[in-house]
């Protein structure tokens, strides 16, 4: 799956499987820069349609973002359109 990186799979460790993504991965399934992602993420302006899903941190200075809110933001964007 593009975007997911190794080092994204070690965040995985444990009960929860759920696929995340870092912001390099989630800036290229848009097609922007990862400082836009952060943008978005942070709420200050709508991005896309809608508001777009905040990251979950994994440790210290670290994020990332389940793929499953990406999906359920995408489907809504969609339906939106």
């Amino acid at each position: 799956m593009a975007g997911i990186t190794k080092k994204d799979s070690h965040a995985n460790a444990g009960t929860n499987t759920q696929p995340l993504l870092a912001d390099k991965g989630v800036a290229e399934r848009y097609g922007v820069h990862p400082s836009t992602i952060w943008r978005w993420s942070r709420g200050s302006q709508k991005s896309r349609e809608g508001v777009f899903p905040k990251p979950i941190k994994v440790g210290p200075g670290c994020a990332r973002w389940r793929l499953s809110d990406l999906l359920e933001y995408e489907q809504k964007s969609v339906e939106d359109v």
